[in-house]
Parts: C-alpha cells; sequence; structure tokens
C-alpha cells in the first residue's frame, strides 16, 4: 500500500505507532488516578484538573469548563 504522506514525516517520527489494547476511558480514568494535578483542557482562559474531569460524562466537561469564568454568568441551573 502506497503512503506519499510518509515522506513528509520529519525522520524521527515511525511511520507506525503500537497502541495500548484497552479502551480510551480506561486510559484516562488511569491518568486521573496517577497525576491528578495535570491540566486537562483550557479554554477561554478557564483551566479543568484531570482530578475535577474524572468520573464526568463528556457532554459535562465543557459546562464545568464555562462555570470557571465568571463574566460567562454559567450557573448549575443555567440551561445550555
Amino acid at each position: 500500500m502506497l503512503r506519499p504522506w510518509l515522506a513528509h514525516y520529519d525522520y524521527w517520527v515511525p511511520p507506525h505507532l503500537t497502541y495500548p489494547e484497552r479502551p480510551l476511558w480506561e486510559i484516562l480514568d488511569a491518568t486521573c488516578v496517577e497525576v491528578p494535578n495535570a491540566p486537562a483542557t483550557a479554554f477561554l482562559g478557564g483551566m479543568l484538573r484531570l482530578r475535577q474531569c474524572e468520573g464526568a460524562p463528556a457532554a459535562v466537561l465543557p459546562v464545568q469548563l464555562a462555570a470557571k469564568r465568571s463574566w460567562l454568568a454559567v450557573k448549575r441551573s443555567s440551561v445550555m
């Protein structure tokens, strides 16, 4: 199989990576335990740490991040 894009990779980038045989949610849960104070995401000047995201459904995280910004006036009772 031809892969012409490989010619554009830097010399240190391998053409193939080996990925763990487990789901992404499991990897993220383990990371939350290992480094809970590491930044998980940053948006509009607000930041969530991994410990704040642990166990939260993905749909809730943007709302949590927006709530960090007081000028957005997002409260628990806000309809989004």
